[in-house]
């Protein structure tokens, strides 16, 4: 019997999935066993599984999402331990064996999250949130709604009974969503025993690019604070706030950039969905107003803000 079930969902992974495989049994920790769920690709995915079939247990299902995968392959397993890691992403050599010294010593720890190096679509770097001295190493509920720190799915190692306690994934509210049902279940968890924090980065996360990873999130975003505010009420609020401001702040940048390529359209839904988080924020109402102006005056207005952070940066390297 292993000590450990790593769940691995894919969908149209077939680039990926080799890379993330063998970041897996490259573990210095040997002691687990690898379920491929298929999320009904339609790409070469099997193909590329071929070299690894005598390695991992393969399901196929047709396509219902990354929650109702990741419950698939949970219900195969046969650890008391789980970890999730997606197809896209990597492990460091040590990732298992930490997170499992975890929650070998502290009974009362129900799910360990580590670090994160992120990585672009080709693996390159592009930034670190290892969890520094001033967060919290034991996120609360407070935590995981405001989202400090980030917290990803690849990085999990639960136990096997608090999964089946709060039901898993909620495939059924969630349905084909990309995001919100890995923090709906850590909040669930956190119900019931304390998380923990390796602070270390032990993964290498594949981050799309901001704007494509806020478009595809929004719908998981909006059912994920349903749920919270249906659960917790009022004792989230301030959580929430957080988050929201977070949010707003990212759809500002998305609108920004898009105004400096003069793509209007996309600055226009950016701002609105900013603004519709803050209503009351004047300045996103006039960035908002200003995406329907005529591109030809928009683009003179870019012209000369880009000629005034020129003056200030001059000036700033001057002093």
């Amino acid at each position: 019997m292993p000590r450990v079930s790593v769940i691995m969902p894919a969908y149209n992974a077939a680039r990926t999935i080799a890379q993330a495989l063998d970041s897996a049994f490259a573990q210095t920790f040997s002691d687990f066993e690898m379920i491929v769920a298929d999320d009904g690709s339609t790409d070469a995915l099997e193909e590329a599984l071929s070299p690894y079939r005598d390695r991992l247990k393969f399901l196929r299902q047709n396509h219902s999402g990354i929650a109702a995968a990741r419950n698939a392959g949970v219900a195969a397993a046969r650890a008391d331990y789980i970890a999730f890691l997606d197809a896209d992403d990597l492990w460091m050599p040590e990732r298992l064996a930490k997170t499992v010294a975890v929650l070998d010593a502290d009974p009362g720890c129900v799910l360990v999250f580590t670090g994160a190096i992120t990585i672009d679509k080709d693996g390159t770097p592009t930034g670190e949130y290892s969890i520094d001295g001033a967060a919290t190493l034991e996120p609360g509920l407070f935590e995981i709604v405001s989202g400090r720190p980030r917290l990803d799915a690849s990085s999990v190692l639960m136990r096997r009974a608090t999964f089946d306690h709060v039901g898993g994934f909620d495939a059924a509210a969630f349905g084909r969503t990309s995001r919100g049902q890995d923090s709906y279940l850590y909040s669930l968890a956190s119900e019931l025993g304390r998380l923990r924090i390796v602070p270390e980065p032990l993964i290498k996360y594949r981050a799309e690019p901001m704007r494509n990873r806020m478009w595809k999130s929004e719908a998981g975003r909006q059912i994920l604070m349903r749920k919270w505010r249906a659960r917790y009420g009022r004792r989230i609020r301030p959580a929430l706030r957080i988050q929201t401001a977070a949010w707003a702040r990212a759809w500002n940048q998305i609108g920004l950039d898009a105004i400096e390529r003069i793509n209007l359209k996309v600055a226009r839904a950016a701002f609105r969905a900013a603004w519709r988080l803050e209503p009351w924020n004047l300045r996103l109402l006039a960035r908002f107003a200003s995406a329907y102006l005529p591109a030809p005056t928009v683009e003179r207005m870019e012209r000369r803000r880009a000629a005034r952070r020129r003056i200030r940066g001059a000036v700033k390297a001057r002093t």
